[in-house]
């Protein structure tokens, strides 16, 4: 069955209250590439930290996300295993911690929705110093109790930013990981994000995670990039570009969101480009980063509303993000991912084709970046920050170099926008905004 086939099933089985059909098979990955029994996917996530506490505390509001989400046809929901905020607190010494997780996993299982499991998310120390939970004994629990669930489970991650609040080292990461690798389970296992990028050295981050994961036998990624507004908001949806670098299957983890803290996006074609351009670079799964699923409280400081469905624009976000599968070819995420200065590039710019660069940031007409995934006969760019002379206009996004049909789809209503047959040397145009606010999936082939 085919991913286009699969969606579709969903939403069949989603529409008019009938009963819903999760993804069958467990979770696995070829090279970066994710896929289950029913095919090849990119996975698509949404931020559900307490739903734990909230089926022990607050179940039928947990019951009423679920059924809210189901027709939306996200694939998971990223959830917090531990944390020690205060007053939504999730303890795995409860005595009926057993009862309470795998009744939220089976819940949002029976929704569609399989659960990527974070283990740890709070502090291993109280305000008081004691010890509040040791790794390996946590991570030897968490795989007790949900043994025999694996097909409901979308990935592990051993913590979420292991590296703040006094939360676990990661020489814990590769203890806790173990535990899953050693026992011979089937589902894909990350330990954390990487430490934060340096502009001196892109892979600063990347690394001692990939050291890391590989000492303990692990197999996916969870990144948490960057956020910034910079560049009309292109520079943090640009950010996907660095997957590439991954030797395996990798998740934008927690992007910048709707309502989302340091900086927030809830522009819908910035969010569908963010998970796109993710997706060609390998990235194979993207979470939505809805602040409103963290600890699923109203905070009126951020503006955060107390119900997912009560987030401004919501509906229009979560189309976006999962109308771009349409457009992407299964498998994408193992093709060769090629800067615009490759000589393997299909469509390069000259340098003056691009507004980036602080020494040019009023050219026009010039686009943002030119990203492209190739294989032998086959394209996908990714295109985004199209900048037209005037208020709208054309602008030229790339110079063929060999022969080549190329179709540019609108990322937000998936409709084919232009078509064009390129001769070797023939400059290709497509409509720009002054403010950039423009995007295409482009597919080509050569001729």
């Amino acid at each position: 069955m085919s991913g286009a086939q699969e969606l579709l099933l969903h939403v069949a089985n989603t529409a008019g209250g009938a009963p819903v059909r999760g993804r069958p098979g467990i979770v696995r990955c070829s090279g970066r590439v994710v896929h289950d029994d029913a095919g090849v996917f990119h996975p698509l996530g949404l931020t559900f930290f307490w739903g734990v506490y909230g089926w022990k505390y607050e179940r039928q509001r947990v019951l009423d996300h679920l059924a809210w989400l189901a027709p939306k046809r996200f694939d998971y929901l990223r959830i917090l295993g531990e944390v020690d905020w205060t007053g939504r607190s999730i303890e795995p010494w409860w005595p009926d911690y057993p009862e309470q997780l795998t009744g939220f996993v089976d819940a949002a299982y029976d929704h569609g929705l399989r659960s990527e499991l974070t283990i740890v998310g709070g502090r291993q120390r109280d305000e008081n110093g004691n010890v509040r939970f040791v790794p390996k004994d946590l991570a030897n629990q968490i795989a007790d109790i949900v043994a025999g669930r694996e097909h409901k489970l979308q990935h592990y991650e051993m913590a979420n930013e292991w590296n703040r609040l006094d939360k676990v080292s990661m020489d814990d990461l590769v203890t806790m990981a173990s535990v899953f690798t050693g026992r011979g389970s089937p589902n894909l296992v990350a330990l954390s994000c990487p430490p934060p990028m340096r502009d001196s050295d892109e892979l600063s981050g990347f690394k001692p995670m990939m050291v890391s994961t590989a000492a303990a036998g692990a197999n996916a990624f969870t990144i948490h990039p960057r956020r910034s507004d910079h560049e009309f908001g292109w520079d943090h949806v640009s950010q996907g570009y660095d997957y590439k670098e991954l030797p395996t299957s990798a998740s934008n983890n927690e992007p910048q969101g709707p309502q989302s803290s340091v900086r927030e996006m809830s522009d819908p074609l910035l969010l569908a480009m963010t998970r796109a351009l993710g997706i060609c670079c390998g990235g194979a799964s993207y979470v939505l980063h809805v602040a409103q699923g963290v600890t699923g409280t109203a905070d009126p400081n951020h503006g955060r509303p107390e119900n997912m469905w009560e987030v401004p624009n919501i509906d229009a976000m979560m189309a976006a993000v999962r109308g771009i599968d349409a457009l992407l070819p299964a498998g994408v995420e193992n093709w060769k991912v090629v800067n615009n200065g490759r000589s393997t590039h299909p469509l390069p710019l000259t340098d003056k084709g691009f507004w980036y660069q602080p020494e040019a940031p009023d050219r026009a007409p010039a686009i943002h970046k030119n990203y492209c995934a190739v294989n032998e006969r086959d394209f996908v760019i990714p295109l985004i920050g199209v900048r037209s002379a005037g208020e709208t206009g054309p602008c030229p996004v790339g110079v063929a170099r060999a022969a080549c049909h190329v179709e540019a789809f609108d990322p937000l209503t998936q409709q084919l926008v232009a078509v064009a047959d390129l001769a070797p040397g023939q400059t290709w145009s497509l409509p720009g905004r002054a403010d950039t606010h423009v995007a295409y999936i482009i597919r080509g082939s050569y001729r």
